[in-house]
């Protein structure tokens, strides 16, 4: 960029000033330094908007936190917060692919799922029960599920034709309550909710109450904190003696996996 032409050119093309305009800028030198203040002014606003953009995005993120420790106080919230507006069935009640995803989310893989058990009342078609097996890999090892459903005409929506449909429904609900208690929820699924008579509303609910930090330890909370002591080298057993009652209670067992976690920190 030598010449007088050139630079005006560049004005003009570059900072968008007209042909007279730049032609009414006289001497080279006048031009290289209007040129310079105008580069240096494009490039410290870019920069300057650029750093605007980055801060305006942090202000946007979202510290990460743990996630809390399988069956903690906290967790069924955590796992309900997973789920997407539109797999919740009347905002609340997750639907069976909704809880698929989230399973494999928040659990791990899924190894196995399948049903181990269908039957059919052939005197009444209308009737089916079922079986449903979940078993995943998890971080605390390889854990299993089962989950029974039953459809028959005095729990589907006859108004709408539904009971022609009642082994896959069955079905549907015995895999929907087999991720329930994978997931350790406690409000019921879409699938335990729709297609049921209005009247039968509560009686679903009122199986809702499964969980009960109060009970004994499950099995699968033991399994999880086996694998642990394990990847740590200690004895299961006198563990769970040392640091819980003599009883040990769910409860208990949340203690003991967070006491694990650190250790293993």
């Amino acid at each position: 960029m030598d010449t007088v032409e050139e630079l005006r050119k560049c004005l003009v093309k570059d900072h968008g000033y007209s042909v007279e305009a730049a032609e009414a800028i006289k001497g080279k030198g006048v031009l290289k330094d209007l040129l310079n203040k105008l580069n240096t002014n494009l490039f410290g606003d870019l920069e300057n908007a650029l750093e605007t953009v980055l801060e305006e995005d942090d202000t946007k993120l979202v510290p990460t936190t743990n996630p809390p420790v399988y069956g903690d106080i906290n967790w069924e919230k955590y796992v309900l917060e997973q789920f997407e507006f539109d797999e919740l069935y009347d905002d609340k009640y997750p639907t069976l692919n909704g809880l698929r995803r989230v399973a494999i989310n928040v659990l791990g893989t899924i190894v196995s799922s399948k049903i181990v058990q269908m039957s059919r009342n052939w005197e009444d078609s209308a009737s089916a029960y079922c079986i449903y097996e979940l078993v995943f890999n998890t971080p605390y090892g390889q854990q299993t599920f089962h989950g029974a459903a039953d459809a028959c005409p005095s729990n589907m929506s006859e108004e709408h034709g539904y009971s022609i449909y009642s082994v896959a429904i069955a079905e549907n609900r015995a895999e929907a309550r087999a991720y329930r208690k994978a997931l350790l929820l406690k409000v019921v699924s879409s699938e335990e909710m729709k297609n049921t008579k209005q009247n039968d509303f509560q009686s679903v609910l009122s199986s809702n109450g499964e969980y009960n930090e109060d009970n004994s330890m499950s099995d699968q909370q033991r399994v999880i904190i086996v694998n642990k002591c394990k990847q740590l080298s200690l004895n299961a057993d006198s563990f769970i003696a040392e640091n819980a009652s003599d009883k040990p209670t769910r409860k208990d067992a949340i203690e003991l996996i967070k006491k694990l976690n650190d250790l293993q920190q």
